[in-house]
């Protein structure tokens, strides 16, 4: 029997026809699982459910996640990806009022998400995605001293925001927007050390 031989094209086509269906079938379960969370807690949620809510089989779902929280995860950061890029369009010196209740508002918009990866303990996912905004922001280089301040406010601003989402958002985000709570890095003042004797 002679060897079939397939072209670069017809490859090419093939790969680009399995990406497309694997893109479909991730989107597919994570509206699936984002449509169940409006009925059920996300513990009780199950692969089974999940994939006859999608319409794809266990493999499929396999074949994209190996979990329901890595499907979170990725829930999670599509949301995060997508909030730190509008932040693109503010200055963060002289906006800075309007940049936190922006934020605030958006987190609140993705609260149940937001609240689902604070528990399952993804907050060093936003804290990457507010470092990266801010290392893009500041021109900072990844081996250098600013990199450490970023990785400072980025921390920071992770933790305000996490705290807010614990309490229950019952703060105003104008209120914490007031508090003039800084975004990055401040100019450095000098230093002078104070001895006591």
């Amino acid at each position: 029997m002679a060897e079939r031989k397939i072209s670069e094209k017809s490859l090419e086509n093939l790969k680009r026809f399995n990406q497309e269906n694997n893109a479909i079938t991730r989107e597919s379960i994570e509206i699936s699982l984002l449509q169940l969370l409006e009925k059920k807690d996300f513990k009780k949620i199950t692969i089974s459910e999940l994939v006859e809510r999608a319409g794809v089989s266990r493999a499929a779902f396999y074949r994209n996640y190996g979990s329901k929280e890595e499907i979170l995860k990725s829930i999670f950061e599509s949301s995060i990806a997508k909030i730190t890029k509008s932040l693109d369009g503010y200055n963060l010196k002289t906006d800075l009022y309007q940049v936190w209740v922006y934020l605030l508002k958006e987190v609140k918009k993705e609260a149940k998400i937001i609240s689902l990866a604070i528990d399952y303990n993804f907050e060093q996912v936003l804290t990457k995605a507010v470092y990266d905004f801010l290392e893009k922001r500041n021109g900072s280089s990844s081996n250098g001293a600013g990199s450490y301040l970023n990785s400072f406010w980025s921390s920071a601003i992770v933790s305000v925001i996490s705290k807010w989402v614990k309490d229950g958002m019952k703060t105003p985000a104008e209120k914490i927007a007031k508090l003039g709570l800084p975004l990055f890095p401040q100019k450095k003042k000098s230093y002078t050390p104070c001895y006591y004797t």
